[in-house]
């Protein structure tokens, strides 16, 4: 009874330990998965207001041309326009299920077609970690479903060696009725005596001590017996509380295994739901790669313009114009490419007027997409030189 009653705790211990593991994991996968959404979102607040800040400081600096000037005002109108595109874009990328609808009564402008690019690579990067924390979470199940099922073996264990001690319960309890049968033929054989004494009166004093004293060994055995009877049947309902509580604990992990089977379903779900949210950003992305090119083929920006014959200063001012209109229409990929292969080609003082033309936002965008570092710092040097330059020497 004592080797029954502690296995039983143990398994009581290790059932609580296992479910304890399994609700501080499950709460350590939730508590990570808000903590990767907060940092999402500050680090696009972050970026946001770096932006604004390097805008500002770049106005600041530069000289106040006619042609510059006209390029800002054109950036803040559209600027303008696309505030309240801006804003519901972020509204939409704080809820996590909706996605953002285009409806518009005229065509978008490019510098909300960057936006709009730039919102879908944080959308995506945010289902990233979103799918790896889900994976991280099915691995924790997989571990959870481990230690539930060593449990189970574990109560299993336990269930065979109750079997087998009630087994050997039943065969005491069977020696004992064996027992009491022979004592009972055993009184038989005393009453056939006690006659035979009666029939005999000259012996009777010292076979009725005789008796007496067989009487009390048998009162005594009886007592015994009743007994041993009794620390049977206290034995038996103790078994059969145990078994109850064995049984209770084994429905307790049926439930448990199926509120995890449900949940794992849960998790699939979500995960297909992300899925599906990917193929439609792929899907816009798509779009908006054809909304470019339609951009790109547009009259003044189908062809780069030839600078390898010597050229006025007008034609010059008018060439860098339409290339600074044309890598505007450009996504930060495409324009560090033909960037690459136009320093390839030597032009790299055309690339320089052309990145101090574009704004800051756009020319950090591209130059953040050439992956060659050389030629990035090579840039800077020769567009930080030329901003240091005074309004005569750019005249």
């Amino acid at each position: 009874m004592k080797k029954i009653l502690g296995l039983v705790l143990y398994a009581a211990v290790m059932f609580g330990v296992t479910a304890g593991l399994g609700m501080f994991m499950m709460k350590k996968t939730a508590s990570h998965g808000s903590d990767i959404a907060e940092s999402g979102d500050a680090h696009g607040d972050s970026a946001v207001a770096d932006d604004e800040h390097a805008t500002s400081d770049s106005t600041a600096g530069e000289t106040a041309t006619s042609h510059v000037q006209t390029v800002d005002a054109a950036a803040s109108h559209g600027g303008g326009h696309a505030t309240e595109p801006d804003s519901h874009a972020q509204a939409e990328g704080h809820g996590d299920l909706q996605l953002p609808v285009a409806v518009r009564s005229s065509p978008m402008s490019v510098e909300e077609i960057v936006r709009m690019g730039l919102s879908l690579k944080s959308r995506d990067e945010v289902l990233r970690q979103r799918e790896s924390s889900l994976k991280d979470a099915e691995s924790q199940h997989r571990l959870i479903q481990t230690d539930v099922e060593g449990a189970q073996q574990e109560v299993e264990h336990l269930l065979t060696q109750a079997t087998d001690q009630r087994a050997a319960i039943e065969e005491l309890v069977a020696r004992m009725n064996s027992q009491k049968d022979a004592v009972s033929n055993e009184r038989l054989a005393i009453a056939s005596e006690k006659q035979q004494l009666q029939v005999d009166r000259e012996t009777l004093d010292a076979d009725r001590r005789q008796l007496e004293a067989q009487k009390t060994a048998l009162a005594q055995s009886e007592t015994d017996l009743q007994l041993k009877r009794k620390e049977l049947e206290n034995d038996r309902l103790a078994f059969d509380g145990e078994r109850t509580k064995i049984r209770v604990d084994g429905e307790k992990l049926v439930k448990d295994r199926e509120k995890w089977v449900a949940e794992v379903e849960h998790t699939n779900s979500e995960k297909q739901l992300l899925a599906e949210e990917k193929e439609q950003i792929r899907v816009e992305r798509e779009k908006l790669e054809q909304d470019k090119r339609l951009l790109a083929i547009t009259p003044g920006a189908a062809a780069l313009p030839s600078q390898k014959k010597p050229v006025d200063a007008v034609s010059t001012k008018q060439n860098l114009k339409e290339l600074t209109e044309m890598f505007e229409g450009m996504s930060p990929e495409v324009a560090a490419n033909t960037i690459k292969e136009l320093s390839l080609n030597g032009e790299t003082d055309m690339v320089v007027d052309v990145l101090v033309l574009l704004e800051q936002r756009k020319a950090s965008a591209i130059l953040d997409a050439i992956a060659d570092e050389k030629l990035v710092s090579e840039f800077l040097v020769k567009i930080n030189s030329r901003n240091s330059q005074p309004k005569a020497a750019k005249k």
